[in-house]
C-alpha cells in the first residue's frame, strides 16, 4: 500500500501501446492465495475505476468524441478520462467508434488515443494538418532502441494489426506500421486502394526520409509481396535492411493460376477460407464484411502480380537476409519444411522460423513468440555470406 500507482501507469505508459496500458493499478499489502498457494482471484479486490461520473465535455470536439463513445460502448457515463479498451472496447467496435467520430479519425487512433480527450485532441490534430503519412509509429523510439522495424499488414488488414506485436518488441525495437491507403473499415471507399508498386514507393520514400539508423521490413500472408518489393527499392536506393521477414506466407507455384481464382474466388468462399484458418474472429454486419473480403481480394491480387511480373522483371536477389517466419499448425503454409526455399527466387540467405503452435495468424495471436524470433535477429545479425539457409525453432 502507499505504492504511486498514478506515476506507474504513466511510466508504463512511456514504454506500452496505450491500449496495452491497465485502466487501474490496485495496491495490495499482501497477494490473496489459496489453500494450494495459487492466486486467489476471488478474494482480489474490485478495482477502482475513478472514470464515468464526470463526463463534462470542455470542448466541442470532446462532446463529439465523447457521444461516439457512448454510441459504440452502448454506455451512458462517461468521463473524458475513460478508456476505450476498459470499458470493453475491441477492434470491432473500434471500427463503430472511429466511424461516429468521422473527421479522418481511424480505426488506429482509437488505439492509439482510447479516451474521449486524448482522441479529441487527435481530431483536432487532424483538422489542421490534413494528409498523413502512411508510415504509423506504434511505439515511441527510446535510446535503448536498435532498431526500428517497419511492418506490411496482412491482407484486408490496418496498421492495427501490429499494436500486440509492438508492445512486446519495445524498448530494443520501435515499431512502425503501414496504414495502407483505403484499407480502414471505417472509412470505406474514402481513398482508392492503390497497386503494389505505387504503394512500395510510397513506403521506400518515407523509409528513406523518416527512418534513422537500422530497419528491417515485416510482412504477413498477401503482405509478404510488399515487403519484397519495399526492400528491393530501398536496397536500390542504398539502404540494405537489417532482415526482410516474410510471416505465413510461401510464394506460389503456380501464380498465374491463383491469380484467375483470387479474382473469381465468390465472397462467400473467401470468407469461409479465411474464417478457416483464424481470420474474421470479430462480428462484422454484413457491409463491412463485403468491404473488408474486397480489400483483401485487391491485396491477395496484387501479391500474386508481383510474383507473376518477378520473372519478367528480373530483380537482382535482396542482399538482406530473408526470414520466412511460419506456424507450424498454419493450414495456408502446409509442406513448409520444403517449400520455404522458394524464397530463394527472391533472396540468396533465406531461413526459416518456427512458431511452434502457430496458426495463420500468430502476428496478433502469439505476438510475443514471433516478438522472440525478431529479437534474436536483432541481438545478433548475420551478414548474408552468399546462398545460406539456416533453420531455427
Amino acid at each position: 500500500a502507499g505504492a504511486d500507482t498514478a506515476a506507474l501507469r504513466r511510466r508504463l505508459a512511456r514504454r506500452l501501446p496505450s491500449h496495452l496500458v491497465p485502466a487501474t493499478v490496485t495496491a495490495l499489502d499482501r497477494i490473496p492465495l489459496t489453500a494450494n498457494g495459487k492466486l486467489d482471484r476471488r478474494a482480489l479486490p474490485d478495482p477502482v475505476v475513478t472514470g464515468g461520473r464526470d463526463d463534462t465535455a470542455a470542448t466541442p470536439a470532446e462532446r463529439i468524441v465523447l457521444d461516439a463513445f457512448r454510441t459504440a460502448l452502448a454506455v451512458t457515463q462517461l468521463s473524458v478520462h475513460d478508456d476505450f479498451f476498459a470499458l470493453g472496447g475491441d477492434s470491432v467496435k473500434a471500427v463503430r467508434l472511429a466511424r461516429a467520430v468521422g473527421r479522418g479519425v481511424e480505426v488506429l487512433d482509437v488505439f492509439q488515443h482510447p479516451t474521449p480527450q486524448r482522441l479529441a485532441r487527435r481530431m483536432r490534430q487532424l483538422d489542421d494538418t490534413g494528409g498523413r503519412p502512411i508510415l504509423r509509429p506504434l511505439t515511441p523510439a527510446t535510446d535503448d532502441t536498435a532498431l526500428t522495424l517497419v511492418c506490411v499488414p496482412y491482407g484486408g488488414g490496418t496498421a492495427a494489426a501490429y499494436h500486440h506485436l509492438a508492445a512486446e518488441l519495445a524498448p530494443a525495437v520501435t515499431t512502425w506500421s503501414a496504414a495502407l491507403p483505403g484499407h480502414d473499415p471505417a472509412h470505406p471507399g474514402g481513398e482508392p486502394l492503390l497497386g503494389l508498386d505505387e504503394t512500395a514507393d510510397l513506403i521506400t520514400a518515407e523509409i528513406l526520409d523518416r527512418v534513422d539508423g537500422p530497419f528491417a521490413v515485416y510482412g504477413h500472408c498477401a503482405g509478404s509481396a510488399l515487403a519484397v518489393a519495399v526492400a528491393q527499392r530501398t536496397e536500390r536506393q542504398g539502404r540494405r535492411p537489417a532482415a526482410v521477414y516474410v510471416g505465413g506466407a510461401l510464394p506460389s507455384t503456380a501464380p498465374a493460376e491463383e491469380l484467375q481464382r483470387a479474382r473469381h474466388w465468390p465472397a462467400d468462399a473467401l470468407h469461409a477460407h479465411m474464417k478457416a484458418l483464424g481470420g474474421f474472429d470479430g462480428a462484422l454486419d454484413a457491409t463491412d464484411l463485403h468491404t473488408v473480403l474486397e480489400v483483401l481480394r485487391h491485396d491477395m491480387i496484387q501479391g500474386l502480380r508481383f510474383q507473376t511480373d518477378s520473372g519478367r522483371r528480373q530483380h537482382p536477389p535482396l542482399d538482406a537476409p530473408l526470414v520466412v517466419v511460419i506456424g507450424d499448425e498454419d493450414a495456408a503454409t502446409r509442406g513448409y519444411a520444403h517449400a520455404h526455399r522458394d524464397w530463394k527466387r527472391y533472396a540468396a540467405h533465406v531461413e526459416l522460423a518456427e512458431i511452434p503452435g502457430g496458426g495463420h495468424y500468430f502476428v496478433t495471436h502469439q505476438p510475443r513468440a514471433l516478438a522472440a524470433v525478431i529479437a534474436a535477429r536483432t541481438a545478433a545479425p548475420r551478414p548474408p555470406g552468399g546462398p545460406h539457409e539456416e533453420h531455427q525453432h
